[in-house]
């Protein structure tokens, strides 16, 4: 069949001209950027979970425990997490709903939505270009660089694997609309565009990307150029101010420490300078990038950064006329990366890898286009010097992909993230406490003091390493260091109800009561829906041997977490010393139905005490089963052999 034909007039027919000339060339160049791809990241599949968000985000996350109504609502209508991106909550819904928390199949999910984005570049640089080597110099160094290992390991950072896509994808429609003058791809654009903007706000800069390409592309500015561009931007002021809104109900806006204006510029040009470099040479990778302790734009460094950023601005000035090559590549990076510049500084770094996900396209363009013009230029030793850029080519995608590979590796668990964070970032105190914390949940609890005391070095006055200081010695049975360092993170900080949970939890363990209540109390009182905090109510009221109200608090706490397997298991527990044998089964089904996240030991006390119950029924079979269960787990366990004896005793 004549592709012009079936393709019709039009742009179809220029792609269907196009791709009859170099259909072999463009197939080639996406199945090896997708295997490059690929293997590249292949090692980032068998990484976990870190503590770094993932735990908020998917492994803790309740709302994507159930594909329901209420929770999809939830989604779209609340600001969890500092974030707006209620399309990332639905794809960890799917998941979990197939895999449960299987972290394998999540950052499988996240590898094929950056090789997606990898081959929907190379479509969008060939629809704007027309030239193979352009697109494929482009998506290849984006699909393999080393700074996106952050985007695609990061199981948290769904958000910009999944905006990215549709962001790509938005803007080949709008291309496709733009040659072919169809209304129905400028609406698919506009939809799509929507779509990015439900993953993450920083898609926001759409618009003035639709700009660039209009003006490099020499159209005019006439009225039905700016007017179609108008709905874009208004889905652009409406999703960032949500996002402002998401953010600043998280405490996502907080301001580390208050710069002049000066400074600000000054951390401005470092952070344009620092994204520059690490480009180049991305090595000494991190998650954190500290802010600097001097910010003087009137010093060396200062004159340094305004000074490459004004030759770089000369450049563009200077080439515009005979190229627009480093006009839209420098442009690109400028309009996508501005929303993250820190011209206010928010949070506790300049600069973060994951902020140059979309904007390093601007930069691998140039590389395409350089590597296209100088590999086309006629001449003397041409061929020779097409030997040395495919030569140059390879060694720099090679070593990308290396990098990038062994990058992965920081992301196999917390202890690894954390321990080359704190490797490369010596000052950053968050980075201790995260890595202690990490070795608290190993159970290395002298290390992870050491870790918080390292925090705590470096800022006395974070509250947070306080508390896991007092989490430790709770966990090492001294209670009264543990109430010591509590009472220090509320002085500090009076309204963290995790920290009035957690000096409850050591009134309780020490036996005073009365105590704990009281600060469990204080703990509701900021979060009235804290169903650890009923949990722990009911457990008092059990241990006085008032089953009534431990099973009234019980389910207080099952009302705000349906999947709360600790929970149903004391509510079964409640259930059985009250006689209602019955309903103690049906919480310890419950109980293992929801116990994703418990460790060995209480699954085998649910399944005991099923067995118990179902024994105290005169259900045998299905004691016996429930005991083999437990007995699974730990072969040894001498109650569970008695029990099975005294039942195989009653069948015989």
């Amino acid at each position: 069949m004549n592709n012009e034909k079936f393709m019709g007039d039009g742009l179809k027919g220029r792609i269907s001209s196009l791709l009859s000339q170099r259909r072999n060339r463009v197939i080639a160049s996406l199945l090896f950027i997708a295997l490059i791809v690929f293997l590249s990241y292949s090692n980032s599949l068998s990484n976990g979970f870190t503590n770094w968000d993932d735990d908020k985000y998917i492994t803790d996350n309740l709302l994507i425990r159930d594909i329901s109504y209420e929770n999809v609502k939830t989604v779209f209508s609340s600001f969890d997490y500092s974030n707006y991106s209620p399309l990332v909550f639905l794809s960890y819904m799917v998941e979990y709903y197939f895999f449960k928390l299987d972290p394998f199949i999540y950052h499988l999910d996240n590898l094929l939505l950056h090789i997606g984005n990898s081959l929907l570049l190379f479509c969008f640089i060939f629809l704007f270009s027309e030239s193979v080597v352009i697109s494929f110099i482009t998506a290849l160094f984006f699909g393999i660089h080393p700074l996106h290992v952050e985007s695609v390991a990061w199981a948290t950072e769904r958000k910009d694997v999944l905006s990215t896509f549709f962001f790509f994808l938005a803007g080949i429609s709008y291309l496709i609309y733009r040659k072919d003058k169809k209304r129905p791809y400028y609406i698919i654009a506009l939809f799509i565009f929507m779509l990015s903007l439900l993953s993450k706000a920083m898609a926001v800069s759409f618009p003035v990307v639709l700009l660039l390409l209009d003006y490099v592309s020499g159209r005019r500015f006439d009225r039905r150029a700016i007017l179609e561009k108008v709905p874009f931007f208004i889905l652009s002021v409406f999703f960032g101010i949500l996002n402002i809104l998401a953010q600043r109900a998280g405490g996502a806006l907080k301001v580390e420490r208050t710069y002049a204006v000066s400074q600000n510029i000054f951390i401005a040009l470092k952070s344009l300078v620092f994204y520059l470099t690490k480009t180049v040479c991305p090595i000494n990778l991190s998650i954190n990038y500290l802010y600097p302790e001097e910010a003087e734009l009137l010093s060396a460094s200062g004159f340094i950064y305004l000074a490459v950023v004004l030759s770089v601005i000369l450049v563009n000035v200077y080439t515009r006329r005979r190229t627009k090559v480093l006009t839209f590549g420098g442009l690109f990076f400028l309009i996508t990366i501005f929303p993250v510049l820190k011209l206010i500084p928010i949070g506790s770094a300049f600069a973060a890898d994951r902020y140059m996900y979309i904007p390093s396209v601007g930069f691998f363009y140039i590389l395409g286009a350089g590597v296209n013009r100088f590999y086309g230029m006629e001449g003397v030793y041409s061929g020779a010097r097409r030997v040395l850029v495919v030569l140059l080519m390879s060694v720099a995608a090679l070593s990308f992909s290396v990098l990038t590979y062994n990058r992965n590796t920081v992301w196999k668990n917390s202890e690894t993230l954390w321990r080359d964070t704190a490797k490369k970032q010596p000052m950053d105190y968050l980075a201790h406490n995260n890595l202690g914390t990490a070795y608290s949940h190993k159970g290395d609890l002298d290390k992870a003091l050491e870790e918080y005391k390292k925090s705590l070095k470096i800022n006395p006055y974070y509250f947070k390493a306080h508390n896991n200081i007092g989490n430790a010695y709770l966990n090492k049975g001294d209670f009264d260091k543990a109430i010591k360092h509590y009472l220090i993170a509320l002085e500090i900080n009076p309204n963290v109800e995790q920290v009035y949970y957690n000096l409850g939890l050591a009134y309780q363990k020490k036996g005073f009561l009365d105590n704990a209540i009281e600060e469990y109390k204080m703990a509701l009182i900021l979060r009235p829906n804290y169903p650890k905090v009923y949990n722990k109510l009911g457990l008092i009221n059990y241990r006085k041997g008032l089953f009534d109200q431990a099973i009234r608090y019980y389910k207080k706490a099952l009302e705000r977490k349906p999947y709360y397997y600790e929970a149903y298991y004391n509510l079964g527990l409640a259930y059985y010393d009250k006689g209602l044998i019955d309903k103690a089964i049906t919480s310890y089904k419950n109980a293992l139905r929801a116990s994703d996240l418990a460790d060995k030991t209480y699954i085998r006390n649910i399944y005991t005490k099923l067995g118990n119950a179902y024994f105290k029924k005169g259900f045998l079979q299905e004691a016996m089963e429930s005991y083999t269960k437990a007995l699974s787990m730990y072969p040894d366990d001498k109650i569970l052999l008695h029990n099975m004896r005294i039942i195989k005793d009653m069948y015989n």
